[in-house]
């Protein structure tokens, strides 16, 4: 990846962290526990979710990279990174997220947003270091196929946004807690 796609993923890591961030600040555990009927994810919830997934991508990213025998193959966006950022990113859509991904109260309180930060803070050092060729090797996407890595990274922001949308979304429900 170029300098200035680096700098523009770690710029979209750091606006994305700062919004959850700041649309969480200061919940009581009511409302962050809130859900505003019972199919829909608390806030609470899309965050523990967004943390899994971006541990996957990551896990998954590194994992092709580091893996000699894996052959380098065109992904099914190839060259369409704006197309991959938005379907992510709409909420319109929604999508049922597979098991291994879905929030089973893995983190609570504090201690899921300091996983959410510290999840942040190792995807961060890992775009900010890296000197892979992360568009020269894919994996599939559950929902869109086969992605590039370089994808996945700037889907993690695409992802978080989408969830904060939801966010946004649980605290203006009706019934949502004032304190």
């Amino acid at each position: 990846m170029t300098p200035t796609e680096r700098e523009s993923i770690l710029k979209d890591l750091a606006s994305s962290r700062d919004r959850v961030l700041d649309i969480v600040q200061g919940l009581s555990p009511a409302q962050a526990n809130f859900r505003p009927r019972a199919e829909r994810w608390s806030v609470a919830e899309n965050v523990e979710h967004v943390i899994v997934v971006e541990q996957r991508v990551l896990a998954g990213v590194q994992r092709i990279l580091n893996d000699p025998a894996h052959t380098p193959l065109a992904g099914a966006f190839e060259g369409q990174d704006a197309k991959i950022v938005g379907m992510i990113a709409v909420v319109d859509k929604p999508l049922a997220a597979p098991d291994p991904v879905r929030p089973t109260g893995r983190w609570q309180g504090t201690e899921l947003l300091r996983e959410f930060e510290q999840t942040r803070k190792t995807t961060g050092d890992f775009v900010a270091s890296t000197q892979a060729d992360v568009k020269a090797r894919c994996f599939p996407h559950p929902f869109f196929g086969p992605m590039s890595c370089y994808q996945w990274l700037l889907a993690i922001s695409a992802h978080t946004n989408r969830h904060y949308a939801q966010i946004q979304q649980v605290k203006s429900a009706s019934g949502f807690p004032t304190a």
